[in-house]
């Protein structure tokens, strides 16, 4: 092979530049995208905090365990800095989704102390407020305990 040409194994793929075809991102129907469902999880109930989020679950017509994300510039002032509390929670609620009520959405805020702390620390702070709030489904094989 001639230097510089790269082996097909080498390229990324067509889905998502990495891995073997398959994408581990959040899927987009797993998101919530409309600022009247983030209006609605407001208006349901109070948040409840955790260390690294605050969370708001949202029931009701149309409710299929989504996520949505909040990451306020007055509380991360840089670009950087939001994306990355945005990603935390993105990985956390991904890992962790199998284990909540299907019926059921997520606003999740994030805190400031989430940029000091790692995926798992805020997937634990999820399922702690998930089942306090109970929100997790039967696969929780852990029940109510904290």
């Amino acid at each position: 092979m001639a230097s510089g040409a790269r082996n097909e194994s080498d390229a990324p793929d067509a889905v998502g530049g990495r891995g073997a075809g398959r994408s581990e991102a959040l899927p987009r129907g797993a998101r919530i995208a409309s600022p009247l469902v983030f209006r609605e999880a407001y208006g349901q109930s109070e948040g409840y905090a955790a260390q690294s989020v605050v969370l708001w679950p949202r029931r009701g017509p149309g409710a299929a365990t989504r996520l949505g994300v909040v990451a306020a510039k007055r509380t991360f002032p840089t670009a950087v800095q939001r994306a990355r509390a945005k990603r935390l929670i993105r990985e956390a609620f991904r890992r962790c989704r199998y284990l909540l009520a299907t019926d059921v959405d997520l606003v999740i805020i994030a805190r400031r102390r989430i940029l000091e702390t790692s995926v798992d620390h805020v997937r634990r702070d999820l399922m702690q407020l998930a089942r306090r709030l109970r929100l997790t489904s039967s696969r929780d094989d852990r029940g109510g305990t904290a």
